[in-house]
């Protein structure tokens, strides 16, 4: 069986051509008037890839932002850092403190009997170690005042973790007080 156009009643032939000139007239115009909106605004996609556009750019404007924190927040903690302990390993850490504390002791005139390196301390989920040093002191209330001042006035980061005090006073002298403390520095981990 052959299929003809002629054979179609004149009506579909005739309603054949409308849709075929109708779709040929559509194409031609999406081909040489391709700003017209018969098949979709091209200004609303131009508003979008603008919007792209915009948003991309303030990702990158975002991302010097965040860069220069980043930048700020090193050099903060490279400053914060220069008053850790200097030593590679924890006994390197307290021979350092020893020197500040004799230091200290001779500027005001106290005398170290004993130095003593405890364990040391791990700091929860930070790079650092905490290097306990106990040491016994002779000195008049005034100097002990001084040198737990300077302690924790140093450039280094120390603090007084335990301090036991015994006076022992003989009639008509001042009193000689016996100190027993412990003082504490921070240092970076090894390999770290």
């Amino acid at each position: 069986m052959k299929f003809g156009v002629m054979k179609l009643p004149f009506k579909t032939r005739t309603s054949i051509v409308i849709i075929g000139a109708f779709l040929l007239a559509l194409a031609i115009a999406y081909r040489f008037w391709p700003d017209t909106e018969i098949f979709g605004s091209s200004i609303v996609e131009m508003e979008i890839k603008t919007k792209q556009i915009q948003k991309y750019r303030g990702a990158l404007r975002e991302k010097g932002a965040v860069e220069a924190r980043k930048s700020f927040l090193a050099k903060t903690i490279a400053a914060a850092e220069n008053g850790l302990l200097t030593g590679k390993t924890p006994a390197l850490a307290a021979v350092e403190i020893q020197n500040i504390l004799d230091g200290i002791a001779k500027t005001a005139k106290g005398d170290i009997k004993t130095l003593r390196i405890l364990k040391t301390e791990d700091v929860q989920k930070e790079p650092y170690v905490m290097v306990p040093v106990e040491f016994t002191l002779t000195s008049t209330i005034r100097q002990l005042k001084e040198i737990i001042y300077k302690i924790e006035t140093s450039p280094k980061y120390l603090c007084i973790q335990q301090m036991r005090i015994d006076v022992a006073r003989a009639r008509g002298s001042s009193a000689t007080i016996q100190s027993q403390i412990t003082v504490a520095g921070i240092m970076r981990k090894e390999g770290v």
